[in-house]
This record gives structure tokens, sequence and C-alpha cells, in this order.
């Protein structure tokens, strides 16, 4: 298995616009507003051409995200602020464990697009 300073081929080496998208299609927020800009299947249907994407999965977008973010540095650089794109909780403690991350880390508040 490799590992990120590896130099055989693999996800990480691929350029950073490219990491991006792959990482912005486990994004919710993100595939929601891909789902909404995409073209309708025939001019009599208002349903996207990629609606099955808008599909809620519960968490396994956002844990798919998540174990990017924690296999090394380069990815948690791209996939760390997607986490953040639309924060939710129903946890008293985890909201308060959110606010707290978004105080110390203001580049990540920054990347809040919805709540």
């Amino acid at each position: 298995m490799s590992g990120c300073g590896d130099t055989r081929r693999g996800l990480t080496t691929l350029p950073l616009e490219l990491l991006v998208a792959i990482c912005s299609h486990l994004c919710d927020h993100c595939v929601r507003k891909h789902a909404s800009n995409a073209w309708p299947i025939d001019e009599d249907s208002d349903l996207p051409l990629n609606d099955e994407m808008a599909l809620p999965l519960g968490n396994t977008r956002l844990a798919s995200l998540l174990n990017l973010s924690r296999a090394c540095k380069r990815l948690r650089a791209v996939a760390e602020p997607l986490l953040y794109h639309s924060p939710s909780t129903s946890r008293e403690e985890d909201a308060w464990f959110l606010l707290e991350r978004l105080l110390n880390r203001p580049d990540l508040a920054l990347k809040v697009a919805e709540i």
C-alpha cells in the first residue's frame, strides 16, 4: 500500500484543482449546488441531469471526506475546508466543539457556506 509521501502514481500526485473537484463530490453542500445548476434532462423536465447525486446518502460522503482529511497533509489541506461548508450537529457538546474550532481556526470559519 502506498503512502502519501510515495513517489508512485496515486491520488496525491494529481493537480490540486483535480483533488478539489474530487473532494467536492463528497461535500453535500457542493453536490446540492452542482445538482441545482445542472441542465434539465429534456425541455419538459425540471429534474436536473445528475439528480441522483443530490439524493441523501446519510453520513457516507461526510465519512469519506473525513477519512481523506486524515490520510495525509496534502489531502487534509483539500478536504478539511469542505468539511466546514455546511456544518451541522444535533448534540449540544458537538455544537460547542464546532464553535470553539471555528473561533480557533478563522481560516475554516471563512469556509462555512451555510448552517
